[in-house]
């Protein structure tokens, strides 16, 4: 495919994402582009907060590893912070469900506490060493904020590693991709 029908491509996906306002893809640009990478680039703040599926595809040399998850209480949001090693930020797709989530491996229901769960996955991506150590301090986290109850880990199988926030009620959500290092920020009102 030449670069004028993929740039083409990606700007009906784009808009397609944007007119529903179901999903809004992000794409790494080439590494030759001055241009950054980031969701709704020129939007006003208050557009880049959803209740819909956000999800971003990656050009990801290998697997990129989980480093870090922490969150934080702001004045009128709360903060979940993946940061993973490397420079490369793997394939994600954050969405809300409103049934419990299942378990990768076995396929047993998580009980993750929360009236309402957004899941976020990231592939190719893991949160364990080659030794098969977790390399996050926690894999569950219970913060005390108001809307959310609860982080945790349900799945870090085959370079798929997904992680359930239960919430009280599904407010909406915005996603960041910030760099230096290496992190997804997802903050939720």
């Amino acid at each position: 495919m030449n670069q004028q029908n993929s740039s083409v491509i990606r700007c009906a996906i784009c808009a397609l994402a944007l007119s529903t306002q179901c999903c809004v893809i992000v794409e790494k640009e080439p590494e030759t582009s001055t241009k950054s990478a980031g969701l709704l680039i020129g939007a006003r703040d208050e557009d880049r907060w959803t209740t819909g599926m956000v999800a971003a595809g990656h050009l990801v040399n290998g697997v990129a590893a989980l480093s870090t998850l922490r969150t934080a209480k702001h004045s009128d949001y709360e903060r979940i912070v993946f940061q993973f090693g490397g420079t490369e930020l793997p394939n994600y797709k954050v969405e809300y469900r409103d049934t419990p989530p299942a378990a990768c491996g076995f396929g047993n229901i998580a009980s993750v506490p929360g009236d309402m769960w957004l899941e976020i996955r990231f592939e190719p991506a893991t949160a364990h060493d080659p030794n098969g150590q977790t390399a996050v301090a926690k894999p569950s986290l219970a913060p005390t904020m108001m809307n959310i109850r609860a982080v945790e880990q349900v799945c870090d199988f085959e370079s798929v590693l997904t992680w359930v926030v239960g919430v009280t009620h599904p407010n909406r959500y915005r996603v960041m991709e910030l760099q230096a290092p290496t992190r997804l920020v997802v903050d939720v009102r």
